[in-house]
């Protein structure tokens, strides 16, 4: 299993990279009135606009704002592209069947984590990016991108 392991806070996690598109730096957000309670706002990507997903509010970390040396992971979900706003990324990771336990085995309640990846030096949550907004927090998000005055 190949993962692109990202760090919000002191915590490791990851996305199986079929998932990830690119990890670009972190500019500006432009703010996105009515959006769910997780999305920071919009960027534009390529000439596209896509939300950006505040990591450490959905991990229910302390707030702060955007540091010059963040970056965003650029992932498709099966509904949308979005940018996650992480501290910072490493080298995409081989995993063995054997490094991951399954998330039905340990319970730990988060919608979005599939599961555990075993590192030699620390766990590392393993996300499914299509489970970080609910079908709800999707409509709000597409709802307020519509009623949204963006600059082009």
């Amino acid at each position: 299993m190949k993962l692109l392991i990202f760090r919000t806070g002191d915590q490791q996690f990851a996305l199986p990279l079929e998932s990830v598109e690119q990890v670009v730096q972190a500019v500006n957000i432009t703010s996105l009135p009515d959006a769910p309670d997780y999305i920071s706002g919009v960027i534009n990507y390529h000439g596209s606009i896509i939300p950006v997903l505040n990591t450490r509010k959905l991990f229910m970390m302390t707030k702060r704002e955007l540091k010059s040396n963040d970056q965003f992971v650029i992932v498709k979900t099966a509904t949308v592209f979005m940018a996650l706003w992480v501290n910072s990324t490493r080298v995409v990771a081989d995993m063995l069947e054997d490094d991951f336990i399954d998330i039905q085995e340990i319970r730990y309640g988060e919608k979005h984590i599939k599961g555990v990846v075993k590192s030699e030096k620390e766990i590392i949550l393993l996300n499914d990016a299509d489970k970080f907004l609910t079908k709800k927090e999707l409509q709000k998000l597409q709802n307020a991108l519509k009623k949204a005055k963006l600059p082009n």
